[in-house]
């Protein structure tokens, strides 16, 4: 009965639940999601209920994805390749889905990637629209980079002036 109020609560709060029974999948969708300016889209949060307790028994799969330049793996600053860097909401994830509590999982997670920690991202949000630097690799806004006229490679400020 509990699993079936779940289930309830978690179509009440999101819009797209979806079941799939074969890969023992609950799925919702986010709303979109937009942070400090940049639309990073929806993003679809999968639970697989058959690896629930094991490490990863989750994605979040961005929908339309909007990666910064040069790293197509990530889709959020806190998601690379569908897995989110949970942080200081791993305890919470980790004890609603201990405790069967599924509406609260995906708020958790969906709260999760409404929100951008400057301190810890993959790629910071400053740096996601830009030019990779081949020398060093670093995010240059695209003012900013220069093409080197031997190999026509883009270059930040600091590798051209060497």
């Amino acid at each position: 009965r509990q699993i079936y109020e779940e289930l309830i609560a978690v179509e009440d709060e999101f819009e797209n639940l979806r079941i799939d029974s074969e890969d023992g999948l609950l799925a919702v969708t986010t709303d979109r999601i937009v942070l400090e300016e940049i639309d990073l889209g929806p993003f679809e949060i999968r639970l697989y209920w058959n690896r629930i307790g094991q490490k990863r028994c989750y994605d979040t799969v961005a929908l339309k994805p909007n990666s910064p330049s040069g790293d197509e793996d990530v889709t959020h600053p806190h998601v690379r390749s569908d897995a989110l860097c949970e942080g200081d909401g791993r305890n919470a994830i980790e004890r609603a889905l201990h405790e069967g509590r599924l509406c609260d999982f995906f708020s958790i997670v969906n709260r999760i990637l409404h929100t951008y920690s400057a301190s810890s991202p993959y790629v910071a949000l400053d740096q996601w629209t830009g030019v990779s630097c081949a020398d060093c690799g670093s995010m240059s806004d695209a003012e900013e980079a220069t093409r080197c006229s031997n190999c026509s490679d883009n270059l930040c400020l600091d590798c051209r002036t060497y």
